[in-house]
């Protein structure tokens, strides 16, 4: 194992063929060609979280958590969110500023911590080689860095997850006080970001329970801290649940994760759960394996390469690392049982980015172990090229050239704030009222928000804005695009009854100036 462990990416031999290089000992590669390819690796994945980080706007969801973390009248909208997330946000933009890049800095943070932990936990646990497999593959995951530049909470989630991991396998392997200590702690933590930890905690319970116990008569002085530790992680994961059951909001919340995320089919007659289970399943597939950020002709390719990949860890996993393997299980059937009782909505994918950093340390430890079987061989730098470089090359893409921006708000307020006479009026579309509350700075401007309950109504929408109209000469309708079935009966409408005088768009997002065909009262 030497020779694994000192080569660069586990790689051992004496010759270097894609180099043409012949190295006389293992121990050449490990500095510094270790140390500047984990140096790369991370300032890659920095590089793909970091960079452009504020030029998108905020989106609808990330502006509601901004305007409710900053305080005020907002924070009650969002109260049911952990408290950690909410003190993480108030404190960066009361501290630092409430520019789009602060806000996001934490969640990019999170991101580049999850590629750090990881390639921490797989040396520690297997060996240098793999880790910086690992490392590769988590750097330039499409899901790790779509989510690490947004912020919501799936940074925070997939680096909660793999510390948790790593407490937890701590214990099972230490079985020692302080070990037990550490997993409180990290799980007490990462209940107050994000309520995923709670089912991470779950699967740990049984393996570690059942290790204790095994040893009772060598561990009995761990008994009664487990017990205590089962019952206080117990306790706080729980307490969002009763929160969250009476709270006002608790029934929209549910209605929307069982109606819009499709939390599990609404009845359990076999052929619908079986259908159900066979697209979600292979749609949750797809999403941590990273195929939907993928160029299209190579999906599936990558998808082949990445299950190989995965296929060819698990025999190394099951034999040096066991309770992780055990572990990774009892997490799946966690995750599906709480989509069965409706109380996780695993129907929606991005729900299950939690799952991606195991998904990940699977695939990269079997890139590393089949490039330790075959050695640099064409097999090896085509797996490689499929599974790391390529999605490293489509983030690179995205983080480094300029992308349609969804919802991209702040150009649309700037323009109608510029252009605003004495008078003038808002009418601001539901979706875009959160963005409207963090971006408007103009003081006495008469503002109406469409009400949620005009969504897919014509005739309320229609109702509700000349109601407006007729209260202001000129008005400025600020919406989004991207509802084509909504915003089509809307246009059709103001075009019929007013005059579009003004427009300007940014990407899906964009304000009119309507004025009435006739002045008011003639």
């Amino acid at each position: 194992m030497a020779d694994a462990e000192g080569s660069i990416c586990g790689v051992g031999g004496s010759i270097a063929p894609w180099a043409g290089i012949r190295v006389e000992s293992a121990t050449a590669w490990h500095f510094p060609w270790h140390g500047a390819a984990l140096a790369v690796i991370i300032g890659l994945a920095a590089g793909f979280r970091l960079v452009d980080l504020g030029t998108a706007s905020l989106t609808h969801d990330e502006a509601l958590r901004a305007n409710a973390a900053f305080g005020g009248e907002h924070f009650w909208g969002v109260r049911w969110l952990p408290p950690f997330r909410v003190a993480l946000g108030w404190a960066v933009q009361h501290g630092l500023g409430r520019s789009e890049w602060l806000i996001r800095m934490p969640y990019a943070l999170a991101g580049i911590g999850t590629v750090v932990v990881s390639y921490l936990f797989v040396r520690r646990h297997l060996d240098k080689g793999l880790a910086l497999w690992v490392a590769a593959a988590a750097a330039g995951h499409p899901a790790l860095v779509f989510y690490s530049r947004r912020a919501k909470v799936f940074s925070l989630e997939t680096l909660a997850t793999i510390v948790l991991v790593w407490a937890g396998l701590e214990v099972y392997q230490r079985r020692s006080r302080r070990a037990l200590l550490i997993f409180a702690v990290a799980g007490l933590i990462a209940l107050g970001f994000t309520y995923t930890a709670s089912l991470v905690i779950a699967a740990w319970m049984p393996l570690l329970a059942y290790r204790l116990l095994r040893e009772r008569a060598s561990r009995t002085q761990l008994i009664r801290p487990f017990i205590l530790t089962t019952v206080v992680l117990g306790l706080a994961g729980s307490a969002w649940y009763v929160w969250l059951s009476g709270s006002s909001n608790h029934g929209n919340h549910v209605q929307y994760q069982q109606e819009v995320l499709k939390a599990w089919p609404a009845s359990y007659a076999p052929g619908d759960l079986a259908s159900w289970l066979m697209i979600k399943g292979y749609g949750v597939l797809r999403f941590v394996l990273g195929i939907t950020w993928v160029w299209s002709p190579l999906k599936w390719c990558v998808g082949t390469a990445a299950l190989l990949a995965a296929a060819c860890s698990g025999g190394l996993l099951w034999r040096r690392c066991r309770p992780l393997c055990l572990f990774t299980i009892i997490l799946g059937i966690a995750f599906v049982t709480a989509g069965a009782l409706r109380q996780w909505p695993i129907g929606e994918y991005k729900t299950a980015t939690f799952l991606v950093p195991l998904v990940v340390l699977a695939i990269g430890c079997g890139m590393g172990q089949f490039a330790r079987r075959m050695g640099w061989s064409a097999s090896v730098i085509l797996l490689a090229g499929l599974c790391v470089l390529v999605p490293a090359a489509r983030a690179t893409k995205a983080s480094l050239v300029p992308q349609p921006i969804e919802q991209h708000l702040r150009p649309v307020f700037t323009y109608a704030a510029d252009h605003l006479a004495p008078g003038d009026a808002l009418f601001v579309h539901y979706e875009t009222q959160f963005a409207y509350e963090f971006y408007w700075r103009r003081e006495g401007v008469p503002t109406t928000v469409q009400p949620w309950g005009d969504r897919d109504d014509a005739a309320a929408f229609a109702a509700h804005f000349d109601s407006w109209m007729t209260l202001h000469p000129r008005v400025w309708f600020v919406f989004n695009l991207r509802r084509p079935s909504e915003v089509g009966p809307w246009m059709e409408h103001l075009r019929q009854r007013y005059l579009i005088q003004d427009e300007y768009r940014s990407n899906d997002a964009a304000v009119y100036l309507i004025e009435h065909k006739t002045a008011p009262g003639e």
